[in-house]
């Protein structure tokens, strides 16, 4: 017996310095390359922050985290803080177990989400 699995979804829109990518589903070795495609088609630029919200993320495993990894070294390389959106307390003690809450800014709501970004000092 075969079970269906709904493809991955990113939805992506701006909102004020923010840039959301709303993710849905799964995130697994077998969804990966789509999320990863999708992320990859969202431009961002300095002085935006990019808010990942996980907030209808089912599950994740390891290939799921390298790719929060990834989107986030992408985002800091054109200069882009990057935040997660999230919920899920299976998922936020993944993120605590694997420390990668020392890396992203987390957050419950979009609310919470700074709207500025610092700007580095000269």
């Amino acid at each position: 017996m075969s079970v269906a699995i709904a493809p991955p979804r990113v939805r992506a829109f701006t909102t004020c310095a923010c840039i959301v990518a709303e993710l849905r589903g799964e995130i697994d070795i077998r969804t990966v390359p789509a999320f990863t495609a999708a992320l990859d088609t969202i431009r961002v630029e300095a002085p935006s922050r990019l808010v990942l919200d996980l907030r209808q993320v089912t599950f994740i495993d390891c290939t799921g985290l390298g790719m929060l990894c990834r989107t986030r070294r992408r985002a800091l390389e054109r200069g882009v803080k990057t935040s997660l959106l999230v919920t899920d307390p299976r998922i936020l003690r993944t993120l605590h177990a694997t420390r990668l809450t020392r890396a992203f800014d987390v957050h419950g709501r979009l609310s919470e989400v700074p709207l500025t970004v610092p700007v580095a000092a000269a």
